[in-house]
């Protein structure tokens, strides 16, 4: 969250248009830009914001008060005249940023963008003692006298120093600040260094390499400057681990040395405003660590979203680029305009092609870490125009949608999801289960066996017919056992009868035929047959036998009507 500072308004006496603007300097109410570190692995903070022009008000006079350097809001104000914006102009305040791949702790200054990055942390402390031995002494003897051939041992005094530690908590703010960097003849190393010490009110030495450049201008440097107004180093300085390098405020003096803030216009010192140093000076300890990066392109995270800040590379990282055209080397006063056009365009050109390889490596690693849907036109809006403002060029992908059978249970009023609904199992016998329960003897809190797996059912194919089974193979199944009249098993077949008309013979003793009684031969009417039994007197008793085949009527012999054919 950035701390909202009000600034103050500025009293401006109109002394002839804006040259008026350069030359008188009242206070200034500049706000530092304080915003709360991103949660989880977002990365961009701020928010862009906007500002009215005054009559009197220079781009440069707006960037001032608002904490931006001055080729900041040159690139996001592109069609903004820089010197005359005019009354009622709406002018865009770059307040939003992408932090820079770099640890979050301590100061992190991106060379391209020149702009500093604070990151409180608070260190642990580590304590040293050293031994200091001091010089050895003659010993005395009693009465006072140095003692001849000895000496006294030397006094020990001890130095105690202190040492930052690691970090005791990760950062929860971040405070920005713009600054000015080396020209391209005096860059600004890269690479990690620290606060080496701190100074306010410094003096300054120039070395020789600076003598040399002013005394060709007509100016004759000091060997010692002193603190003051005139001093180029400001109220406070803090010098890095590199040698030669600082972190400073700006000559009071010289109302036109302020408004190089952002700019490369210095010999490889970080350059801020007054107002700046003077907040970021008692913030830092010494050790502190110091990251300086060169990242022309930031990529970051935001909600979900793949953001881009691009600002204008280094004239050096380029190789193509002469030396001598340098923004802030080339002499313009000897070339004429269409030189200076001709020269502008062909490192334009180079800078947008080594921006969008850049851009592309940077997009190709991001994509191995995470599936990214990416806006090919936004990137290359983004590359052929740099505003130094974040903008969005991908997102993530979407995971592929796995369908699930839809919910059984009426939608939750209380918006918290139902479970998913257990498969129900199918039992033989219909019910709900057998007896006892699956899970019957299964103490509370302890995970549930798992129910056997049923095997799995495949699709039966038609099954083929066969005349004797199931398969092509078997045997033909034996025929079933016949019904014989006679037994179980099979009599010789009787020969058939012919078939008259007349109803099947009845025999009076059984189902059986009987054998054939002899033929008694007849004799003429009167006579009797000397063979034929006498007739039986007694009456007809259950007891007897079966009557005598004389009295069966003889099943073979020929019918009356036979006899009357015959």
């Amino acid at each position: 969250m950035r701390n909202n500072n009000q600034s103050l308004p500025i009293f401006r006496p109109r002394l002839g248009g804006w040259i008026a603007a350069l030359l008188v300097l009242e206070p200034w109410g500049v706000r530092a830009e304080v915003y709360t570190l991103p949660s989880g692995s977002d990365d961009v903070i701020g928010q862009v914001e906007y500002a009215t022009a005054r009559q009197e008000d220079t781009l440069i006079d707006i960037a001032r008060r608002t904490s931006v350097g001055q080729v900041e809001m040159n690139m996001a104000n592109p069609k903004v005249d820089r010197w005359l914006p005019g009354a009622g102009t709406r002018v865009v305040i770059p307040h939003r940023y992408i932090l820079p791949d770099s640890p979050r702790a301590g100061i992190v200054v991106n060379i391209p963008e020149m702009r500093l990055y604070f990151f409180p942390v608070q260190y642990s402390t580590i304590t040293h003692k050293k031994a200091v031995p001091g010089k050895a002494k003659a010993a005395h003897g009693k009465d006072g006298k140095p003692a001849k051939g000895k000496s006294a041992p030397p006094p020990v005094t001890y130095v105690t120093t202190t040492e930052m530690g690691e970090p005791v908590a990760p950062a929860s703010q971040v405070i920005t600040y713009p600054v000015s960097m080396g020209r391209m003849d005096w860059r600004t190393p890269i690479g990690k260094t620290r606060i080496a010490q701190k100074v306010k009110d410094p003096t300054w030495t120039p070395p020789e390499s600076i003598k040399r450049e002013h005394a060709k201008k007509g100016e004759i440097l000091p060997d010692v400057v002193p603190a003051g107004p005139e001093n180029p180093l400001g109220p406070y300085a803090m010098k890095l681990g590199v040698p030669g390098y600082l972190i400073h405020g700006t000559d009071r003096a010289d109302p036109a040395k302020p408004f190089g803030i952002g700019e490369r216009v210095t010999h490889g010192c970080m350059r801020m405003y007054n107002e700046d140093v003077t907040k970021l000076f008692p913030e830092v300890s010494v050790g502190t660590p110091v990251y300086l990066v060169n990242q022309p392109i930031k990529l970051g995270w935001s909600a979900g979203e793949l953001y881009m800040e691009v600002t204008w590379p280094l004239d050096e990282d380029i190789k193509e680029i002469p030396a001598k055209w340098g923004d802030d080397v080339l002499d313009e006063s000897n070339l004429s305009e269409e030189e200076i056009k001709a020269i502008r365009a062909k490192k334009r050109t180079l800078m947008v092609a080594y921006l969008t390889k850049l851009g592309n490596t940077l997009i190709e690693k991001e994509n191995a870490k995470h599936a990214i849907l990416v806006d090919r036109a936004a990137i290359k809006a983004a590359v052929e125009h740099p505003s130094g403002i974040p903008v969005a060029i991908g997102k993530l992908a979407e995971p592929p949608v796995i369908e699930t059978a839809p919910s059984e249970y009426p939608a939750n009023p209380y918006g918290s999801p139902h479970p998913a609904p257990q498969a129900v199992p199918a039992y033989p016998y219909g019910g709900t289960g057998q007896s006892p329960a699956p899970n019957a003897g299964v103490p509370y809190g302890q995970p549930v066996p798992a129910p056997p797996s049923a095997p799995r059912q495949y699709p039966s194919q038609p099954q083929a017919a066969y005349p004797y089974g199931t398969t092509p193979y078997e045997a033909a199944p034996s025929r079933p056992q016949a019904e014989y009249p006679y037994g179980g098993t099979a009599q010789p077949a009787p020969a058939e009868q012919p078939q008259y008309g007349r109803p099947p013979a009845t025999y009076p003793y059984g189902s059986q035929p009987q054998p054939r009684p002899v033929q008694y031969p007849s004799y003429p009417a009167g006579q009797s047959d000397p063979y034929a039994r006498p007739q039986a007197t007694q009456p007809y008793t259950p007891e007897r036998a079966a009557p005598s085949s004389s009295t069966m009527p003889d099943p073979f012999a020929p019918a009356e009507e036979e006899e009357e054919e015959q």
